[in-house]
């Protein structure tokens, strides 16, 4: 009994490598130009009101001779304003981009939710140039973007009023951003984490896109765990992750969960490389965690119906 239980908990992972072999998903043979910007910002000066101005002078300086790519992307709150803010750097933006270029950048967005009754603040990104759509993050990071029980634990000890740690959570079923015709699917720094979130949304995208800003992680493993996390949700949805950060691990992600570019972290520098866009879905797509949940669930009843003596 033992041993037929440890084989049928190694079953998947003795047959990954052939169903690795397997293209699920169609790649297209058109290349797309991609270009991010790794700020570097130090997180001591991200939300300093001095400062705001010198952070979006250093993506504008970035991109000045990538304005021509197909799909430029900056990080998580690259522009560190709210979009309402924003309209004059919108308008520089408009002005350089290239006739079929569109820019991605993670902001800030304020304003009013109908359902909420009242305005709200989101960590967001946007599409902008030969592209549309704005993004709000739905899975909120704990203490970081919102203090569950707000009404008892702001103000209680300094931890718990960090910048920018007042966001409201986005609608569900959000579309994807567009960017020269292509849809492509956001997720905002942890929401990688989530699998069958990730999976769920990409099924109408042609590309995944993740920004982050992991500067809270310092030089700590943190970035590490959260690139291994997006070379993940890639392969189980056989599509490229484009991967924008401030500080790090910036990189491209193929279909396969193989990067194909990577900057060094905790450097400003500029990555480009070229993607492709994917069609079709993955089993992991269509079934979500099920069939694991499911396979652990007997394993957990075949092993107690077999080890724990009965009295």
């Amino acid at each position: 009994a033992a041993v037929a239980t440890i084989m049928i908990a190694l079953l998947p992972w003795g047959m990954a490598p052939a169903l690795n072999k397997i293209d699920w998903t169609d790649i297209s043979g058109e290349p797309i130009s991609f270009v991010t910007m790794q700020g570097n910002i130090p997180q001591q000066i991200k939300w300093d009101p001095d400062f705001l101005r010198d952070q979006i002078v250093t993506y504008l300086g970035m991109t000045e001779e990538h304005w021509q790519a197909d799909i430029i992307l900056w990080p998580e709150t690259a522009i560190p304003i709210p979009q309402d803010q924003a309209g004059p750097i919108f308008a520089h933006i408009q002005e350089r981009l290239g006739e079929n270029s569109t820019l991605i950048t993670g902001i800030p967005w304020y304003g009013y939710s109908e359902k909420k009754a009242g305005n709200t603040f989101h960590n967001s990104i946007m599409a902008l140039g030969n592209g549309d759509g704005i993004y709000h993050k739905q899975k909120l990071v704990p203490f970081g973007e919102y203090v569950p029980l707000e009404g008892l634990l702001r103000g209680l000890i300094g931890f718990f009023d960090l910048p920018m740690s007042s966001f409201s959570p986005g609608p569900g079923n959000q579309s994807p951003l567009q960017a020269n015709g292509t849809n492509v699917m956001p997720y905002i720094c942890y929401e990688v984490a989530y699998p069958d979130f990730v999976a769920f949304n990409a099924r109408n995208s042609g590309l995944l896109l993740t920004i982050s800003n992991d500067g809270w992680f310092g030089d700590s493993i943190g970035p590490l765990q959260h690139l291994q996390l997006a070379r993940m949700r890639a392969l189980e949805t056989g599509r490229y992750m484009l991967r924008g950060t401030n500080n790090g691990v910036t990189t491209i992600i193929n279909d396969k969960g193989q990067m194909t570019e990577r900057v060094p972290q905790f450097k400003r520098t500029v990555l480009t490389g070229e993607v492709f866009t994917a069609s079709g879905s993955t089993p992991y797509m269509q079934t979500g965690s099920w069939p694991v949940l499911t396979l652990a669930l007997i394993l957990i009843v075949f092993v107690r119906e077999r080890v724990i003596p009965k009295r």
